[in-house]
């Protein structure tokens, strides 16, 4: 926890719930406060490429295609979000 457990705790929702519901994102720091996404932005999204990685390198070793695949997913929306284009 390089930051603190919030950015790591808001690693993992994003990971396991924000990931295909933009709504409940709003919903959740509507009510959190949308401060710590200003603030620590960056930090968050650190923390979620470094779950993205842990959940790929994990699931690959332990022969687990549903932890692979939702590193994945996590990764892939990191890059979506900084404008990351393929080739």
């Amino acid at each position: 926890m390089l930051w603190g457990v919030e950015v790591d705790s808001f690693a993992a929702l994003f990971g396991k719930y924000f990931i295909k519901d933009e709504a409940s994102m709003e919903a959740f720091f509507a009510g959190y406060g949308a401060d710590i996404l200003r603030e620590k932005q960056i930090q968050i999204r650190i923390s979620c490429i470094k779950l993205a990685l842990g959940d790929i390198y994990w699931g690959t070793w332990q022969t687990n295609p549903g932890v692979t695949a939702k590193g994945r997913r996590l990764l892939q929306a990191q890059m979506n979000c900084i404008g990351y284009k393929e080739g």
